[in-house]
């Protein structure tokens, strides 16, 4: 896992031809961690130091849904902290290796909201980005579109959110592969809509 300086940054290798193509706000710990009525912890049992050290370890572990309960209690207990704000970036990389995209992208989207000057909220963008184009369609799912629609539509999520990423920080180490995406996606529509139109001419021919 690299970091740099307390950040995680690396996210798990994506291949992009490989692909499977297929929001906001503070989160509650329990729609965080998904603990159960009763499970999540009223006092803090850790000093703010003890949390983050201990979230670190159970991601450095591939532990991640320990280390999302420890960042949140972080978060919950010491909010005005001075591991606050790198709690949540820690937490959107550890919920996105934790295949919960929803979440990350929901934190990605505080963080941005919350610390705009953050020296790494281009990495904010870059997750929600990332986090969008692998389309989990859970939430998508709630209107009565087919899977091909949801796919599109967080494809089209995650394409805005790469070129609001290249436009505001468009030195961002981050940028050259969110503009990689966009190029990927971009193709993606183009073979849909010929693959669209190859149909109906099929058809018409019949």
């Amino acid at each position: 896992m690299q970091a740099v300086g307390n950040t995680f940054i690396k996210l798990s290798s994506i291949t992009l031809l490989a692909l499977s193509v297929n929001l906001v706000g503070c989160q509650t710990f329990k729609n965080l961690t998904g603990a159960k009525d009763g499970e999540a912890v009223e006092t803090a049992e850790k000093s703010e130091q003890g949390y983050y050290d201990e979230a670190v370890n159970q991601i450095d572990k591939g532990h991640y849904i320990q280390g999302i309960e420890e960042l949140t209690n972080l978060r919950t207990f010491y909010p005005t902290g001075q591991y606050a704000e790198q709690a949540l970036l820690d937490m959107m990389y550890a919920q996105y290796e934790g295949d919960k995209y929803e979440m990350a992208a929901a934190s990605a989207e505080q963080f941005i909201r919350l610390y705009p000057s953050n020296p790494q909220v281009s990495y904010a963008y870059y997750v929600r980005g990332v986090a969008n184009m692998e389309g989990s369609s859970e939430s998508l799912k709630l209107f009565k579109l087919n899977q091909a629609e949801r796919d599109t539509a967080y494809l089209r999520i995650a394409f805005a959110n790469f070129q609001e990423l290249i436009n505001k920080y468009p030195n961002s180490p981050y940028a050259p592969d969110a503009a990689q995406r966009m190029t990927f996606i971009y193709n993606q529509f183009a073979e849909s809509e010929m693959s669209a139109a190859n149909w109906y001419i099929e058809r018409e021919a019949m």
